[in-house]
C-alpha cells in the first residue's frame, strides 16, 4: 500500500491541476449575452492601451499559445470571437 501511494501521489499531482484547470475553463465557456466584448476585442484594446503594436492575435485549432519569434498571440477558433469568461482569461493569460 505505501509503494502505490508513493507512485500514485506524484502522478495525481502532475494530472489533476490540470484536469480542474479544463473543467473551469469548459465550466465558464457559456456565452454571456451582456459581457461588452469578445476575447479578441478585448486582447486588441489591452495591446493597444499598452502600445505594443509589434504583436497580432491570431485564430488556431488547437491549443492556445504564444509565438515569441512570430510576435503572435494564437488563441482558439472556438474562444477567439466569443463572448464568455473562458474567452477573455485564455486571451488575457497568453498576452
Amino acid at each position: 500500500m505505501i509503494k502505490l501511494l508513493f507512485y500514485l501521489i506524484p502522478i495525481l499531482s502532475l494530472f489533476l491541476p490540470s484536469i480542474w484547470v479544463n473543467y473551469v475553463l469548459n465550466k465558464n465557456n457559456r456565452i454571456l449575452l451582456n459581457m461588452p466584448f469578445t476575447g479578441n476585442e478585448l486582447g486588441k484594446k489591452i495591446l493597444q492601451e499598452q502600445r505594443i503594436t509589434n504583436v497580432s492575435i491570431v485564430p488556431i485549432r488547437k491549443i492556445d499559445y504564444y509565438n515569441p519569434k512570430e510576435k503572435k498571440i494564437h488563441i482558439g477558433e472556438d474562444k477567439l470571437n466569443k463572448k464568455s469568461i473562458t474567452s477573455i482569461t485564455v486571451v488575457v493569460h497568453e498576452i
